[in-house]
């Protein structure tokens, strides 16, 4: 049983836990309100004001003297945090479990109104990300250099920014372990993920990301050659995938640079690939089976690898397409994710 209520905003090395600005802080509680919606007024460095919105579940009894995890659940392309939040097992989990939960929402100012999260252009950094004889394009009102020809698809608001005044802010809000802050996005959102950790400096103090049914469009990805990296990684991608795929065996072609067309003419970083750099920027070790008690359905297994300063990088795939393992069971991606959440924290720096 939720609740909701609204705030107004305006915005112009070791395991032990660090707790937020916001532990001690008086906090309004309720008996059945365990939710807060936050509307937010953020000044776009190159937009101006835009309206941004994302959910928060706190857990029943929540106590601001106690550090909680903290983890994003980030909807795919067309989602929203509302439907985000009733198509995964997050919220259950985060119950039973207690920590927090939030479902930011994606800007959808293009002409079929569709959510998205900023994380490529046309062209990228290994050179066009599409084929434009295959892709359907669409320009966001957000985009002023946006050509309907080529390979636009998403909004152009600094998403980056968004997150970095959304974790400010809960940091401020909630009673948080900084050391425990993590992310899961599917689609859209896991590309997000990849986004993150290649372009911002510290992975926005996230201490794992979980990229479900994702990759890079091509180039956007790969990590800087000196990049310092203090996140682990936990990736999810069925091998039936064609919307992202997960190699060539289930893609419309090869692309430039070995990369995979996808059905609709994007070019995608083979996942192989991608965790081939992260795996190189990490200095992870050789590879070793990862249980867990979901393997063998639909083929679901995972692989881990070993990574300097505690890190790690584990690949969990099978036989089914764009969607969360093992179709019919959300359940899988949290549970399997969660767990390797609270066993790698972000190091204190």
């Amino acid at each position: 049983m939720f609740s909701f209520f609204v705030f107004l905003f305006t915005l112009n090395s070791s395991f032990a836990v660090k707790a937020s600005n916001g532990c001690n802080k008086p906090f309004q509680s309720h008996d059945s309100i365990y939710q807060q919606v936050f509307i937010d007024t953020i000044v776009d460095e190159s937009l101006g004001p835009v309206v941004r919105e994302f959910i928060v579940q706190f857990p029943p009894g929540y106590d601001n003297t106690v550090a909680l995890p903290l983890v994003f659940d980030v909807h795919g392309y067309s989602g929203s945090a509302y439907l985000q939040r009733y198509d995964t097992a997050w919220g259950k989990l985060a119950e039973e479990e207690n920590f927090l939960m939030v479902w930011p929402n994606g800007m959808g100012d293009g002409p079929s109104g569709k959510n998205s999260w900023n994380c490529s252009t046309s062209y990228g950094p290994m050179g066009i990300t599409c084929d434009p004889n295959i892709t359907v394009a669409e320009c966001y009102d957000s985009c002023s250099q946006c050509d309907p020809g080529l390979c636009d698809w998403s909004s152009c608001y600094d998403d980056i920014a968004f997150f970095q005044f959304m974790i400010k802010k809960l940091k401020e809000s909630f009673c948080i372990d900084e050391q425990h802050m993590h992310y899961s996005g599917v689609s859209n959102g896991g590309m997000f993920a990849y986004f993150v950790a290649a372009f911002t400096e510290d992975a926005l103090g996230l201490a794992t990301l979980n990229p479900v049914a994702a990759s890079s469009l091509i180039g956007f990805g790969k990590p800087s050659a000196f990049k310092t990296v203090n996140f682990s990684i936990i990736d999810f991608h069925g091998i039936l995938d064609t919307t992202i795929p997960y190699n060539e065996s289930h893609a419309l072609g090869t692309g430039p640079d070995d990369s995979v067309i996808s059905d609709d003419g994007y070019f995608y970083d083979k996942k192989e690939r991608l965790l081939g750099w992260w795996r190189e920027t990490m200095t992870c070790s050789g590879e070793e089976k990862y249980p867990t008690i979901y393997d063998g359905e639909y083929g679901f297994q995972c692989l881990k690898n070993a990574c300097h300063s505690h890190k790690s990088i584990v690949h969990c795939f099978g036989e089914w397409g764009h969607e969360y393992p093992i179709p019919g069971n959300v359940e899988v991606s949290a549970r399997v994710a969660y767990e390797f959440m609270m066993n790698h924290p972000r190091s204190v720096e």
